[in-house]
């Protein structure tokens, strides 16, 4: 699965483990000096990312959740010398704390309403990491073809735990019991002409 990394694809686990979303934010653009070749952002990139901030996804709160920041937006083709061939795309990410890790059921009931109603039709998504959850729902706005991602990593640490006797012979890294994490993003994909096939 591919989220953001300050705008940036990368895979979904570390992603959403860090939240690293804010780069590209507030860049009024792409200039010459830092412009991907060949990049064009979407038509009225502003007014695109006013209407992927003003998605009723954003606004869901499943129980107990709580913004870990604002949404941050991120403008399409910057690009910065430690990923001179990866630029960013446009795109609003907002990262949720929850009380408890959301398996693949439980972040479907906490979106599927809103999902539904705004029309985002599912989609194929590559497999994240293990332990990992992730959706991925499509649909066009403003003509351009957009991406909804709701995903949840696996935050639980793991330690180690001695045998009988606090032996000095570590036995298999158990997982502990964290707070969870959504991360939820929609981004532009301007070069694919339609949505892929409906799953």
């Amino acid at each position: 699965m591919l989220t953001a990394v300050a705008g940036r694809k990368a895979s979904i686990g570390p992603a959403i483990a860090v939240g690293l979303v804010a780069v590209a934010v507030g860049l009024p653009g792409c200039s010459a000096d830092n412009q991907a070749a060949g990049c064009t952002p979407p038509p009225d990139e502003p007014g695109l990312l006013d209407q992927y901030a003003s998605d009723p996804v954003f606004a869901i709160r499943p129980d107990g959740a709580q913004a870990v920041s604002g949404i941050q937006r991120s403008v399409a083709c910057f690009v910065a010398p430690d990923w001179p061939d990866d630029p960013t795309e446009t795109a609003a990410d907002l990262r949720l704390s929850v009380p408890h890790r959301y398996d693949l059921d439980a972040l479907t009931e906490a979106y599927y309403a809103a999902v539904a109603a705004e029309g985002w039709q599912p989609v194929a998504a590559p497999s994240p990491p293990y332990g990992d959850v992730a959706l991925r729902y499509c649909k066009q706005i403003r003509g351009i073809t957009s991406y909804l991602l709701l995903s949840a990593p696996d935050l639980r640490a793991q330690v180690d735990v001695r045998g009988p006797g606090n032996s000095p012979v570590p036995q298999p890294r158990q997982p502990t019991d964290l707070p969870g994490e959504i991360f939820v993003r929609i981004s532009a994909a301007p070069t694919e002409p339609a949505c892929p096939e409906h799953n």
